[in-house]
């Protein structure tokens, strides 16, 4: 076990957000890299139980809907390719925790999207691994840069956080932006 922190940090950090709200716990979330559910456990215990999970293993979310932590579970693929099979503005945030890495998503296709199926004034809370973040191929910085140009998204928050906290002590940036 390398005690994977990021999922308890940024569900921490959404769920704080979202009670300063006027929907609070009755926000509609989408866990986007969803996973076995681990962000999703952690923003039930602290209340929350609208949340959808979408994930590109079948496999990884047939383990998520047997912890019965989401309403409905996705299978789709986040990227340029085509559009998340997922209506826009139908979501008060999105959650993005372990997918803008090395060898997992690149920025352009993939940040428009978590922004397309959010409602204005919504969030969108990610992690992006340090390691990664200034290499250029994924491309992170600049699609950033370029949704706060266009007026899509504006930054609440920016921290450096633990991703995991045993043995290799890697660290994370955890974004909270709202959707314009």
């Amino acid at each position: 076990m390398r005690g994977y922190v990021a999922p308890e940090i940024a569900a921490a950090t959404l769920a704080k957000a979202l009670k300063k709200r006027q929907s609070g716990t009755e926000s509609r979330i989408l866990d986007v890299g969803a996973g076995t559910g681990q962000v999703a456990e952690h923003l039930q215990r602290m209340g929350f139980n609208n949340i959808d999970g979408l994930d590109a293993s079948k496999e990884m979310l047939a383990i998520a809907k047997r912890k019965n932590v989401y309403r409905n579970c996705f299978q789709d693929v986040l990227g340029p390719r085509q559009p998340l099979n997922l209506n826009s503005n139908s979501y008060d945030a999105t959650i993005c925790v372990g997918v803008f890495t090395r060898a997992h998503v690149k920025a352009k296709g993939a940040m428009e999207e978590i922004v397309r199926v959010v409602k204005p004034g919504g969030l969108v809370c990610f992690t992006i691994r340090e390691n990664v973040f200034l290499e250029e191929e994924y491309g992170y910085g600049r699609k950033m840069d370029e949704l706060s140009l266009n007026m899509v998204w504006e930054l609440v928050s920016v921290t450096v956080e633990a991703y995991h906290s045993t043995f290799d002590l890697a660290k994370c940036f955890l974004y909270l932006y709202q959707v314009l």
